[in-house]
């Protein structure tokens, strides 16, 4: 144990305050020689003791262990920047859960009584290297971290089990990798987990499934995945991926493939040169999906070419029962269907949120929303106040020229003749001057109040608005049309 000079006497609960060196146990970093024994007497001193924080010393050389190393609660292992070096990679894990039994430590493998259950421990502070496994952990509960670690030449991170109210954070995963063996594997019954910034630069990244509960991503990443970046099965419900940096994903980076029932909201996102973002198991899928990939998820290099692999940024999501609300951003040259490498089903809600900034004085604003495939516009109630530049959703505004002509505006608002309820405020200037033309639509009928009667009309256009507006002055060529025309309940 650490000696604390002068210290005062101390209850039995702040022994877990105590600070131990493993090398008091006979831990030698040399490279070679199997520390195991070493180690897990260390922990087996403190917890009997009440538990502590275990130190290990500086070593130009890595910790071998061919482990396991026991973690049973009260247990902070602090590596102190050292590195654990395993057995290869066809090797154990390196560290597990567990208790003590008759004065032993055992695996906790398979337990169901509480008191096997490990609370108040955590690893900290170090790299772990050349294993098959860094931490295979079970009932990994209440307060328990792992925090500050990396692993090299580890096929994988850690496979958490019945974990409950732990977290990972600031920790890194690098291969080599396999596919078919996830950095970080929840593997069943894992709730109330927090992953801070944790990142896997692996072939296959976050695996959830056998139930999921409550689960946040925050600041994660995945490099360089030919599988899954993440993948969802069975049911994961209340997750959360929140800002999060997915790059160079040859499959995919959101796999709802074998998914059941889900709730995931997905914000803030960084996706770059990933070739399908979401699958959501296509027509035959049974699962049901629900929540929100919103309009903060940034998806850049679609069609991209990198090391010759072209990323084409696709959208899967024709599962029957994905009913997950999708936003996307949308600039004044976006056309008005979706893009052509996201693939929607009947089921999927996608919006096309607008806030646009007009470019000229010819450009007429709103904002709409695409749902179903359709155009709908925001409803808003009350004036719409004065016009302002801007583009009403993909509309064109077309002046001729001469004098006393016509201008149309040619809208995406759907015609319904019984129960469109719109306002307009339209501003014209032509060669004559300048003058506000405004009113109300009902259905198929319009009323003006501006004093210039029968200057404006409203026909049907391809099952679309249109108004038109006559008498305009425009011989100079110069007439614009500014101002808003708004949905309104």
């Amino acid at each position: 144990m650490v000696d604390r000079a002068n210290a005062p006497p101390r209850s039995i609960q702040a022994k877990s305050l105590d600070i131990y060196s493993v090398n008091d146990k006979g831990a030698i970093g040399d490279g070679k020689t199997d520390n195991t024994d070493a180690i897990n007497a260390a922990i087996l001193d403190v917890h009997s003791g009440g538990g502590g924080e275990i130190v290990f010393g500086a070593s130009t050389s890595p910790y071998h262990v061919k482990g396991p190393i026991i973690i049973p609660s009260n247990i902070v292992i602090n590596l102190n920047g050292q590195t654990l070096s395993g057995d290869g990679l066809h090797g154990g894990a390196m560290f597990t859960t567990g208790v003590v039994r008759n004065g032993r430590l055992a695996t906790n493998k398979g337990a169901s009584d509480e008191l096997d259950y490990v609370f108040y421990s955590s690893v900290r502070n170090g790299m772990i290297r050349n294993c098959g496994i860094a931490f295979d952990l079970q009932n990994f509960n209440v307060s328990c971290s792992i925090e500050d670690i990396s692993t090299f030449q580890a096929l994988q991170f850690g496979v958490f089990h019945r974990c409950f109210y732990m977290s990972l954070k600031n920790c890194s995963a690098r291969g080599p990798s396999d596919v078919s063996k996830p950095a970080f594997a929840f593997t069943g019954d894992n709730n109330l987990i927090s992953l801070l910034r944790v990142s896997a630069t692996t072939e296959s990244g976050y695996l959830f499934e056998g139930g999921t509960t409550s689960v946040s991503m925050i600041s994660c990443s995945c490099e360089g995945a030919g599988g899954s970046a993440v993948t969802f099965r069975d049911d994961c419900l209340g997750v959360v991926v929140d800002s999060g940096y997915w790059e160079a994903v040859q499959g995919t980076v959101f796999d709802f493939t074998r998914a059941k029932v889900c709730s995931v909201s997905f914000r803030g996102n960084f996706l770059n040169y990933c070739d399908t973002i979401i699958n959501d198991g296509e027509e035959t899928s049974t699962s049901t999906l629900m929540g929100v990939f919103d309009d903060t998820n940034y998806i850049t290099n679609v069609g991209g070419v990198y090391n010759g692999f072209t990323y084409r940024g696709r959208m899967v999501l024709t599962c029957p029962r994905n009913f997950m609300r999708f936003a996307l951003p949308f600039s004044n040259n976006a056309s008005a269907e979706l893009p052509p490498n996201w693939v929607v089903g009947s089921s999927t809600r996608i919006e096309k949120e607008t806030a646009l900034i007009g470019r000229a004085l010819s450009d007429v604003r709103s904002r709409s929303l695409l749902h179903y495939g359709s155009p709908v516009p925001i409803t808003r109630e009350g004036d719409v106040g004065d016009p302002y530049p801007g583009t009403i959703d993909r509309s064109k505004t077309v002046v001729s020229r001469g004098r006393l002509v016509s201008a149309t505006i040619d809208t995406q608002i759907a015609w319904r003749a019984n129960s469109l309820r719109a306002t307009f405020l339209l501003a014209v200037s032509d060669d004559s001057g300048a003058y506000k033309l405004f009113g109300d639509i009902y259905g198929d009928k319009l009323v003006q109040h501006d004093g210039h009667s029968g200057r404006v009309l409203i026909e049907n256009w391809n099952s679309h608005v249109r108004i038109r507006l006559s008498g305009i002055q425009n011989q100079s060529g110069t007439a614009s049309i500014t101002g808003s025309i708004q949905i309104c309940t």
